[in-house]
């Protein structure tokens, strides 16, 4: 009997892999070919995102701007933000701060209703239904406030064992700061809405806006600011007159602020310009309060810019007419 390995060696040779006849000698393998060794090529840089174009603030942003701050717009928050002015400069650390406001207290109170309303703008911008853009230009500075508050928060994480009490707060100072920022490299512009005739969306959002200012407060601001052109001929009495933490600086700022609310919606292309003119007028207000509010921008870069640019824009359309 054969052995498998000889059954193995006939079938193969019977199958045609080799002749059955003997084998011819062997010739010379041919000398390999040479290897060719491909060199990766060095990696590039990625390229540079595409930057993304910045879009304009929409009717509905500010609605939405609107009705925040109208919420946040009440006697009780005039109360709230003159205090925390006023404790920044008499209590500022934590220990001041605690023996002045103690839990329970009124004051405790009104500066944690204050904070609330950047807690709340905060939850709305993450959310993406806050507009920076309006938001950072139109409401408090928020990272100003932030450096009053944080000596405070700190310790009230501290005294409530929450470390992350007002982290929202802390957070939207950040976006502040950069947006602002960023504001002074690159400033954004829109075209103003001033040739098409107005559509509803247009007047329902002047009527909102303008809903804003029509309160005894309004009034009482508006003939305070016109006695002080009498009362406060020069800076330096204005000083004395009008300090940032008292209610009269409040009244002074109520006329102002609605004027610079007014012409940042009309920067950013949401608001008419004409329209903008009729809640008060920008020509009028910017003739009266440049007087101090020019020599103050010497503490204050960017006091009310947009209510002199707003009075300019109004000033040239009233020429064209």
């Amino acid at each position: 009997m054969r052995s498998p390995l000889v059954v193995l060696a006939t079938s193969l040779l019977s199958s045609g892999c080799a002749p059955a006849t003997s084998a011819p000698p062997i010739a010379a393998s041919p000398s390999p070919a040479p290897v060719t060794v491909a060199v990766a090529p060095a990696p590039q840089p990625a390229p540079a995102p595409t930057p993304v174009a910045p879009s304009r603030p929409s009717v509905t942003d500010a609605r939405i701007f609107i009705r925040y701050a109208h919420y946040w717009d009440q006697p009780i928050d005039d109360e709230a933000v003159e205090l925390v002015r006023t404790l920044a400069k008499t209590a500022s650390d934590w220990p001041a701060f605690s023996k002045t406001a103690p839990p329970g207290s009124r004051k405790r109170v009104m500066v944690e209703h204050f904070i609330e309303q950047f807690e709340q703008a905060g939850q709305l911008m993450k959310a993406g239904v806050m507009s920076a853009d309006l938001y950072f230009d139109m409401w408090y500075s928020v990272e100003g406030f932030w450096a009053k508050l944080q000596p405070w928060v700190v310790g009230l994480r501290t005294e409530s064992g929450r470390p992350d009490l007002y982290a929202t707060t802390e957070w939207l100072a950040g976006k502040s700061q950069a947006f602002h920022d960023e504001s002074e490299k690159s400033p954004k512009t829109w075209p103003p809405l001033e040739t098409a005739p107005p559509t509803t969306d247009d007047v329902m959002l002047f009527y909102e806006f303008a809903a804003m200012w029509q309160s005894q407060r309004d009034s009482d601001a508006e003939a305070f600011v016109e006695k002080l052109v009498v009362d406060a001929p020069d800076v330096p009495t204005f000083e004395r007159l009008v300090k940032r933490n008292t209610h009269e600086w409040t009244m002074f700022d109520r006329v102002f602020c609605e004027t610079d609310q007014a012409g940042v919606l009309v920067k950013n292309g949401v608001l008419r310009t004409d329209l903008a003119a009729l809640v008060r007028d920008p020509v009028k207000w910017w003739d009266i309060g440049k007087r101090w509010i020019v020599p103050l921008r010497a503490k204050y870069p960017h006091l009310y810019e947009d209510t002199e640019a707003l009075a300019g824009r109004v000033a040239e359309m009233r020429t064209r007419r």
